[in-house]
């Protein structure tokens, strides 16, 4: 699997909206992730490409909680393994709200 993560450190107790521009040739091999963590958890919230092998916008909304570690929020790009074909990616895009 290859990663990209971004540090999201002022997110707590906001929503996070995220988006991107993907294309891949094959179904669960590109995802948008974002991932945080607190006392007693750990979260994830995935938006997957469906695999048709054209460009699509790839969006998300997360509520991070008041009490999630600031250090643990990451949006992160996976390209699973196993696929045929490439993944390409364009135009992150990342808003916390009130900031």
């Amino acid at each position: 699997m290859l990663q990209q993560s971004i540090p999201i450190g002022l997110a707590p107790g906001r929503t996070v909206e995220a988006q991107m521009m993907g294309v891949s040739n094959t179904p669960n091999n590109l995802h948008l992730v974002l991932r945080y963590q607190g006392p007693g958890y750990q979260r994830e919230q995935h938006t997957v490409h469906p695999g048709t092998g054209g460009w699509m916008r790839m969006n998300m909304a997360v509520d991070i909680p008041a009490d999630a570690d600031p250090g643990s929020i990451t949006l992160e790009v996976w390209r699973m393994p196993g696929g045929d074909g490439d993944a390409t990616v364009d135009n992150v895009e990342l808003r916390v709200d009130d900031l």
